[in-house]
């Protein structure tokens, strides 16, 4: 059974001129990729960051932006890709390709075009019961796409 394609960004703060910090996505098979994210120069990632967030480890452990899109584009090539576009991901999804002078090979579109037959209150109720089943944390990345990964799951299942 395939599933539906998400995909999620962190914001290194909630400031309009944040930057990404991590992105997770899915694959069809519900297998999860997760990375953190090298700011570009062009980011002022002195300036743009949250105090909680360590520039440091972004620096040292970071994929660059160049190679996370590869990979995203690689993986998520022509399909559409879903995200609840919390935290204003589509902006930081821009702000990723731009650095990377690069496109998505993807269609971002909103998450509840996965799920037909439901109202968004529902998918909403859903998202909420399952990071509270599951003890996960929607503020991050990889957590957002799993509860996203297990509400499709859930709702293909017979």
């Amino acid at each position: 059974m395939d599933l539906p394609q998400f995909f999620a960004l962190e914001a290194s703060s909630a400031d309009e001129n944040a930057f990404p910090i991590a992105v997770a996505w899915s694959l069809a098979d519900g297998t999860i990729k997760t990375t953190t994210i090298c700011p570009d120069e062009d980011w002022n990632p002195q300036e743009n960051h949250d105090h909680n967030v360590e520039l440091d480890v972004l620096f040292d452990q970071g994929a660059s932006p160049t190679d996370v899109c590869l990979e995203m584009n690689a993986d998520l090539d022509g399909v559409s890709a879903f995200c609840n576009f919390s935290s204003y991901d589509d902006e930081l999804l821009d702000k990723l390709c731009d650095s990377a002078r690069s496109e998505p090979s993807f269609e971002p579109e909103h998450w509840q075009a996965a799920f037909q037959g439901l109202s968004a209150d529902e998918i909403e109720e859903r998202f909420n019961f399952k990071c509270r089943e599951l003890d996960l944390y929607p503020e991050t990345s990889e957590d957002r796409v799993r509860v996203m990964v297990f509400v499709a799951a859930e709702d293909q299942a017979p």
